[in-house]
C-alpha cells in the first residue's frame, strides 16, 4: 500500500517536531555510522542523520515520495531507492535498519511483516539494531475506531477519517483540494497493527536478540520495538 498524489502533501500534514523527536530518540539508543530507512517517505529522517555525518539509505514503495525525497534533499539523492520492504535486496549491511512512522503498519498480513522482520535481520552487520513502530492496540481499537479531521483555509481543504475495518485493520480515507489549482485528491489506504506480543516472537524467531519494546516514546499511540542481531 503506496502514496500516490497524497504524496506532496504529506510533509504538510505532519507535526512539525514529530521527525526531531525520532531523530534525537534514536541517536540516544544508537550508536551508528550506516543506517537503512525501509518506507523512508519523503527522507525527512534520513536527511537528518545526513546532516551528522551517517551514511543513509532508503527505500520506500511509493515512486512519489522518492520523487519527493530527491527533490527535498539533492544531496543525498542517490541514496533514495524505489522497493518494496518485504521484496528488497542489497549487498550491503548497516549499522542499524528502521521502520518507522508506522509503516510496517502498510505491509497487509502478519505473514508479510515478519518477512520484513527477517530482511532486517539479514541487512544488519553482526551487533546491528532494528527499530520499527507499530500502531498500539489502544489506537487502533479506541483512537481510530471512528477518527475524523478536517481543516480549511482559503486554498486547502483537507479531510481525513478513520474507521476500524477489522480485527487488526484501520482503513484511512483522505480528500484533498488544493482549490488555487483545482485539483481534488482522494486515496484510501489500509493498515493492519497486530497484538505487541506477535512481534516479540516473531523477531526472536528471526534470530533477533536483545529486544525491547518502548512505550513511551508516544503514549498510547505507538509502540518502538529495538533488537539487535
Amino acid at each position: 500500500m503506496s502514496y500516490n498524489q497524497f504524496a506532496w502533501y504529506y510533509d504538510s500534514l505532519m507535526e512539525p517536531g514529530f521527525y526531531e523527536d525520532y531523530f534525537h530518540y534514536i541517536l540516544e539508543h544508537v550508536d551508528f555510522t550506516s543506517v537503512l530507512e525501509l518506507g523512508c517517505g519523503t527522507g525527512t529522517l534520513a536527511g537528518m542523520f545526513s546532516r551528522v555525518g551517517k551514511h543513509v539509505t532508503g527505500i520506500d514503495l511509493s515512486a512519489e515520495m522518492i520523487d519527493i525525497a530527491k527533490e527535498n534533499h539533492p544531496q543525498i539523492a542517490a541514496c533514495f531507492q524505489l522497493g518494496d520492504m518485504t521484496k528488497f535486496e542489497t549487498d550491503k549491511r548497516f549499522d542499524l535498519v528502521l521502520c518507522l512512522c508506522d509503516s510496517l503498519n502498510y505491509v497487509l498480513g502478519f505473514d508479510n511483516q515478519v518477512k520484513v522482520l527477517k530482511k532486517a535481520y539479514s541487512f544488519l552487520k553482526e551487533e546491528g539494531t532494528f527499530i520499527f513502530d507499530i500502531h498500539s492496540p489502544y489506537k487502533m481499537n479506541k483512537i481510530f475506531a471512528d477518527y475524523h479531521e478536517e481543516q480549511e483555509d482559503e486554498d486547502f481543504y483537507f479531510y481525513w477519517s478513520v474507521k476500524k475495518t477489522g480485527e487488526y485493520e484501520i482503513t484511512h480515507y483522505v480528500v484533498i483540494e488544493d482549490l488555487e489549482e483545482d485539483v481534488r485528491t482522494e486515496e484510501k489506504h489500509i493498515q493492519q497493527s497486530f497484538p505487541p506480543k506477535w512481534y516479540i516472537k516473531a523477531l526472536s524467531e528471526a534470530g533477533f536478540k536483545e529486544i525491547k519494546m518502548d512505550e513511551q516514546f508516544q503514549p498510547q499511540q505507538r509502540i518502538v520495538f529495538e533488537a539487535r542481531k
